[in-house]
């Protein structure tokens, strides 16, 4: 049902925005940058990412991060981590649960989805652009593919916290405006 899907996306903008305001009130101490390691499963590449042991995964994870709109290849990363293309996947589901290219395709959609959030001037196509997909179909494919949901979609929940919620300058809060049914 398509209105059960906006009520979730709602549901879902209004909990992101209000996590930006609490998390950093949270009194965390001790707290890794990278990939925590997660408490679903004990078995390796099970349920959730992993935090990579060996320093030449973390220096291909670093390099993605820093070209992420970069065309990159499996080889290429093999050979930052001076490893054989086979060995770096191996590794890399190891270390993240997924192949090198899954990887990377998830970072890109992660920070589109920030993006997306945050720069609402930008259009699909710059966004996708600027993460290292070519064109607004292709940007438009991998984020459905891999999140679940359109771009545009996305921005609009995102961005649908407004008319969801009620705030201090809304007809619910003024005492002379009408009544909503």
């Amino acid at each position: 049902n398509a209105a059960e899907h906006q009520d979730f996306y709602a549901v879902q903008a209004l909990f992101a925005a209000a996590s930006r305001v609490l998390v950093p009130l949270m009194p965390y101490r001790d707290i890794p940058d990278g990939p925590v390691r997660s408490l679903a499963s004990g078995v390796a590449g099970a349920g959730g990412r992993f935090t990579p042991l060996r320093p030449e995964i973390i220096a291909v994870d670093e390099a993605l991060r820093a070209g992420l709109a970069r065309r990159w290849t499996v080889a290429e990363m093999a050979q930052i981590a001076h490893l054989s293309p086979r060995q770096l996947g191996r590794v890399f589901a190891s270390s993240y649960g997924q192949s090198p290219m899954a990887y990377l395709g998830m970072l890109r959609a992660k920070e589109m989805a920030r993006l997306l959030r945050e720069e609402p001037m930008l259009s699909v196509e710059a966004i996708g652009r600027s993460v290292g997909w070519v064109g607004r179909s292709h940007a438009r494919d991998m984020f459905i593919r891999l999140l679940g949901i359109a771009p545009e979609a996305y921005r609009a929940a995102a961005r649908g916290l407004d008319s969801v919620m009620s705030g201090p300058d809304t007809a619910m809060n003024d005492p002379d405006a009408s009544p909503r049914p």
